[in-house]
C-alpha cells in the first residue's frame, strides 16, 4: 500500500512540477496568459490530475481490507482502463477518417481554430440591446450564387441603407422596415431590393433594418432601441413562417443542450423568460462582449475561451460533467455519430415550415 502510495504521489508532483515550468516559460519568455500555443495549461493540468486521482483512488481501493470495496475499486479500475483505451481507438478511427464523427469541441482545454477570424468584418454581435448588428460606415464584398460578388455597405447607423436621417426631411410619408436577411437582401444588390425599389417606385423613404440571422425578437428590440428613433409613418415586418420561430427560448437555455451550445460557439442572443404576461428580457451571455462575434474578439480568441469558462462554471455539477463528456470525449462523438446514422429515416422533420410542425407551434406565438 505504501509503495503504491508513494507511486501515485510522485506521478502528481510531476505533473505539477511539469506545469510549473510551463507556466514559468510562459511567464518569462512568453505573454504571460497561462496559455501554452492554443493549449490552456491550468485546464490541461486539471484534466490530467482528474484522471491520475481516479486511477489512484481505484487502484488503492483494491488493497482495502473491505472485500467490497477492493471488489468496486478493481471494477472501477478496469472501467477506467476500458474507458482510457475506447478514447484512443475512437480518437484514431476520427483522426484516420474511418469514422465520420466530429471531433470534439475541447473548448475549456484549447482555443477552437472555428473561434479566430482575421476576415474583415461587417455583421456580428455589436449591441448590447438587440445583439446582431452590423458595424457602421462599413463595407464587404461577399460572392453570389452566380460566382459574381456583390459589395454591402453599411451608414453610420450600422443599416444597410443609404445614410438617414434622424427627422423625416420631406412631407412624404416614410416607413420603417423590420426583418432577417430576407429584408436585408442578403446576397443581393442593394438596387434590387424591395426596399429600393418600393422607395424608387412611391418616392417615399422606405428605411431598411433587416439584418440576417435574427428573428421577431430581435426586429423588436431593434425597432425600440434603433428604428423608432427615427420619425416614420409606417412599419414593415417581414416574417417567414419557417426558421423565424426557431430561436433561443427559455426553454432551449434550461437544456443542457442549450448550454453546452454555447460552451462551444458563445453568442449574445435575447430571449424572453417567463409566462405571460409576467415575462422579462434575458440574453444568453452576461454582455455582449463576451460573444465570439463580438469585433473585440475577432482576433482574440482567448477573450472566447474566457467567456466559455464563465458559462461553465453557471453550471451545477451534472450538467458540468455531461459538459465535459460532450465537448471531450471521443467515445461519445463516434457514438451519437453512430446513432444519428442508425436513426429511422421517416424521423419527423424538425423544420416548422413543415406544415402540422408549424401549425401546432403557431399557437405558443399567440
Amino acid at each position: 500500500m505504501k509503495s503504491l502510495l508513494k507511486f501515485w504521489a510522485t506521478v502528481t508532483g510531476g505533473l505539477v512540477f511539469i506545469w510549473g515550468w510551463l507556466r514559468l516559460y510562459d511567464k518569462a519568455l512568453a505573454n504571460d496568459d497561462g496559455w501554452l500555443g492554443v493549449i490552456n495549461l491550468n485546464a490541461l493540468l486539471g484534466y490530467l490530475l482528474a484522471v491520475v486521482l481516479l486511477l489512484a483512488a481505484t487502484t488503492l481501493g483494491t488493497r482495502s481490507r473491505y472485500h467490497w470495496l477492493a471488489n468496486l475499486s478493481a471494477s472501477l479500475f478496469g472501467l477506467s482502463l476500458f474507458w482510457i483505451l475506447a478514447e484512443i481507438v475512437c480518437f484514431a478511427l476520427i483522426k484516420t477518417g474511418i469514422s465520420d464523427a466530429p471531433v470534439p469541441f475541447h473548448s475549456r482545454l484549447k482555443l477552437n481554430p472555428g473561434w479566430i477570424s482575421y476576415e474583415k468584418q461587417f455583421w456580428g454581435d455589436v449591441s448590447p440591446e438587440f445583439g446582431r448588428w452590423r458595424l457602421p460606415n462599413s463595407s464587404i464584398r461577399v460572392p453570389i450564387c452566380s460566382g459574381d460578388t456583390v459589395l454591402l455597405t453599411s451608414n453610420s447607423y450600422g443599416m444597410r441603407d443609404a445614410e438617414r436621417q434622424l427627422a423625416n426631411p420631406g412631407t412624404k410619408k416614410r416607413a420603417v422596415l423590420l426583418g432577417d436577411s430576407f429584408m436585408e437582401g442578403f446576397m443581393v444588390d442593394a438596387s434590387l431590393r424591395y426596399s429600393n425599389l418600393l422607395e424608387a417606385k412611391t418616392d417615399c423613404e422606405h428605411l431598411n433594418f433587416g439584418i440576417n440571422g435574427t428573428s421577431p425578437i430581435n426586429y423588436f428590440l431593434t425597432y425600440k432601441y434603433l428604428a423608432e428613433r427615427f420619425e416614420h409613418d409606417v412599419v414593415i415586418v417581414s416574417l417567414l413562417p419557417a426558421n423565424d420561430f426557431e430561436d433561443v427560448t427559455a426553454e432551449s437555455m434550461n437544456r443542457v443542450n442549450g448550454q453546452i451550445s454555447l460552451l462551444k460557439y458563445p453568442i449574445y442572443r435575447p430571449y424572453w423568460a417567463g409566462d405571460q404576461p409576467n415575462v422579462k428580457l434575458n440574453y444568453t451571455l452576461a454582455n455582449v462582449n463576451q460573444s465570439v462575434a463580438a469585433p473585440v474578439n475577432r482576433q482574440q480568441p482567448v477573450r472566447v475561451q474566457e467567456s466559455v469558462d464563465s458559462v461553465y462554471h453557471t453550471l451545477p455539477v451534472g450538467k458540468k460533467l455531461r459538459a465535459e463528456i460532450e465537448l471531450n470525449s471521443y467515445v461519445y462523438a463516434c457514438a451519437m455519430n453512430w446513432a444519428g446514422e442508425s436513426a429511422e429515416s421517416d424521423s419527423k422533420p424538425k423544420n416548422s415550415f413543415v406544415k402540422e410542425s408549424f401549425e401546432s407551434r403557431w399557437f405558443d406565438f399567440g
